[in-house]
């Protein structure tokens, strides 16, 4: 683009040339023209009406051409400057005047003493308006069209690129060939695209890493609290003819573990309680570390027959095989209490938790090692079952000793 306007201002330039060899170059009046209109359009841009001094600054140059008799400057009727200075063109004698207005009562008259000057400067400003307007024309066709070829373009795709990627996050990478500005601003584009893609990949993993952390506990990789919140709430809904048990897990006697072997072997039992809720679940199921030696377990998608097969195997995946620490082998036991997740209609973590908690409770006033479901919150006459849990549905799981709480012999028992 820039060879084109070259040559178009090279072709003005030369059509004005030869317009202008018609006229005598060194005509004074030609020349007091050119001075005079210099020194008005600086008169005008830099507001000699309110500084005397510029403006009779910007009047000597005249004084250099032999052909000017006198001139003044005056502004708003009031005269501003003159030449010579002091006199002015009062009483002086020429053979013409060149009068620029340059605005309402405002004007510079340069007197001369050549009486043919106002047509040699208007022939020379219409030559030279002539071949600048047609300079002009020629450089403007030629200049739209290497813009539309050369950049017009170039631009649109480095813009609809942009795009994308503000509004659809989108980056692309454009294919520019060439050594232009066009061609680095797109290189830079590329460059800035493929920085922050990474920049965001990297961003978003982190972000995964920081979630999944804060939703993680760091001791035994179980989910936490924090997870609970974000995605229990409100609980899942189980398929049709399934149910989803939730399981509160509690390791007996295990601040008797901390107290007798120190934390750090405490810290293992729970470290192993977790792989081995882990080992024992399936993987539609959660566990979770709701706080302490205390563990919450989701047990999802299972008929309701099959439910105290589930907790059974629980039971049994804690209490059968000692637990290794760094004092040796520990027999570790738990009581665990549970409930479906639709024990109550609005599926809330919280009033869900109130009756596993129950059982749970109800286990360690029987004993503990042992597990306990309730699969109502009234009784058999319609009362709503007391904190104790005294009557109701309970399903006893994993009973220990010979005799039941409920008198019974056997492992499972229903009590009413």
């Amino acid at each position: 683009m820039v060879p084109c306007f070259a040559l178009m201002a090279s072709i003005g330039l030369w059509v004005e040339r030869d317009f202008a060899s018609d006229i005598e170059t060194q005509d004074l009046a030609q020349r007091v023209g050119s001075l005079a209109g210099k020194i008005a359009i600086s008169m005008k841009r830099h507001d000699a009406a309110n500084q005397p001094q510029l403006a009779q600054d910007l009047l000597a140059p005249l004084g250099h051409e032999p052909s000017v008799v006198c001139a003044e400057y005056q502004a708003d009727g009031q005269l501003v400057a003159r030449y010579p200075q002091g006199l002015g063109c009062r009483n002086a004698v020429f053979d013409d005047s060149i009068d620029l207005a340059l605005g309402p009562e405002t004007f510079l008259r340069v007197a001369l003493t050549e009486d043919n000057w106002q047509a040699l400067v208007n022939a020379q400003l219409r030559n030279s308006v002539i071949s600048q307007a047609a300079a002009f024309v020629v450089a403007l066709i030629a200049a739209s069209i290497g813009f539309q070829i050369l950049v017009s373009r170039r631009l649109a795709r480095l813009n609809q690129a942009i795009r994308r990627a503000v509004i659809k996050r989108e980056r692309i990478t454009i294919d520019e060939r060439g050594e232009d500005e066009i061609s680095e601003l797109v290189v830079e584009y590329n460059r800035l695209a493929k920085i922050e893609t990474q920049l965001e990949d990297a961003l978003r993993q982190r972000n995964q890493e920081i979630t999944q952390a804060s939703q993680t506990d760091t001791l035994t990789g179980l989910y936490n609290r924090v997870y609970c919140q974000r995605h229990l709430s409100p609980l899942p809904v189980p398929d049709v003819d399934m149910i989803t048990l939730a399981v509160l897990i509690d390791i007996d006697h295990f601040k008797q573990i901390n107290d007798t072997h120190g934390h750090q072997v405490g810290d293992q039992v729970l470290k192993e309680m977790g792989q081995r809720l882990k080992d024992t679940l399936r993987t539609d199921s959660v566990a979770i570390r709701w706080g302490g030696e205390e563990f919450l377990v989701l047990i999802n998608n299972i008929p309701s027959k099959a439910a105290h097969k589930a907790v059974e195997r629980l039971l049994n995946a804690i209490r059968q095989t000692p637990f290794t620490t760094d004092e040796g082998e520990l027999e570790v036991t738990a009581s665990l209490g549970g409930c479906p997740i639709d024990i109550t209609d609005s599926r809330d973590l919280e009033n869900l938790l109130i009756w596993a908690d129950r059982a749970l409770y109800l286990s360690k006033q029987n004993g503990r090692n042992r597990a306990c479901l309730v699969w109502s919150t009234h009784n058999a006459q319609g009362q709503l079952i007391p904190q104790n849990l005294a009557g109701g549905e309970l399903e006893w799981i994993g009973i220990s000793s010979s005799t039941s709480p409920t008198g019974g012999s056997n492992d499972m028992q229903q009590a009413s």
